[in-house]
């Protein structure tokens, strides 16, 4: 793996763990929103277990890095995971 990569992942995870211990989600519009507005994955479901409760998502994408990371795109929102497990979901509308 590149330096380029591992510093680009390490910057993605460490961005995303920071956000995950707050309630509060900046969506892609910029205004920050309060999680319990909106039904999304909770950190630590399995994919599975996303799949059952949300559906199949609308996208997905092939993981990358290591850890691999994996991002499915459903309509309001985007999950990612670490392996098998959601890591952070994003409000996106």
């Amino acid at each position: 793996m590149t330096c380029k990569k591992s510093l680009f992942n390490a910057a993605l995870i460490s961005a995303l763990w920071l956000v995950m211990s707050s309630n509060i989600v900046l969506a892609d519009n910029g205004i920050y929103r309060d999680r319990a507005d909106i039904a999304v994955p909770n950190s630590g479901m399995t994919m599975e277990q996303v799949k059952t409760k949300f559906g199949q998502a609308q996208s997905t994408l092939p993981s990358v890095g290591n850890p691999p990371i994996t991002r499915w795109d459903y309509n309001g929102f985007t999950v990612y995971f670490e392996h098998q497990h959601v890591v952070h979901s994003v409000i996106t509308s």
